[in-house]
């Protein structure tokens, strides 16, 4: 999977995570602002962080075959393309962090929804509260990493190109 129609398949896997992340994480905000939203919006937010973190998966996968195979060409990586490597495996687990995250906040919302809270309904609070605060922190974490992964790939390729 590491060439598609001739062209390095990282450069253009990783739009998947990049624009869906950040999509779900201003969604996670939204909700987070506007918590009557979340029987509308929840399911497409928590969809989109799904999407986004399998998007991170398989960015991960191809840029780790695009550097073995500069690896296996005799080219030496330089320290910014180990440093962006290093980033997109943070990214990646961040993002499966913020979609269970986003999930759990659906799933819970969903829970208390359906009045199946009534046994502990105190916990089950609680715990919507802490996903309400942790789910869109955790999609901003992630999508601050993903910039700076981005960023340091981008440098990388462009500093290489220049010279």
């Amino acid at each position: 999977m590491n060439l598609l129609a001739a062209i390095p398949s990282h450069p253009l896997f990783v739009h998947v995570p990049v624009v869906l992340v950040p999509l779900a994480a201003i969604g996670a905000i939204a909700i987070a602002v506007r918590p009557r939203w979340m029987a509308a919006y929840g399911y497409p937010v928590a969809g989109l962080a799904g999407v986004g973190f399998v998007g991170a998966l398989i960015a991960a996968h191809t840029g780790e075959e695009l550097e073995e195979s500069y690896q296996a060409a005799g080219q030496t990586i330089s320290r910014l393309l180990h440093d962006h490597g290093e980033l997109g495996e943070t990214a990646e687990s961040l993002a499966l962090v913020f979609f269970v995250l986003a999930a759990a906040w659906v799933a819970s919302a969903w829970w208390i929804r359906r009045g199946s809270a009534v046994t502990n309904g105190r916990a089950v609070g609680w715990v919507g509260l802490a996903l309400r605060i942790l789910a869109p922190l955790a999609g901003i974490a992630t999508t601050a990493v993903m910039i700076a992964a981005g960023h340091n790939g981008a440098r990388a390729v462009w500093d290489q190109a220049i010279r």
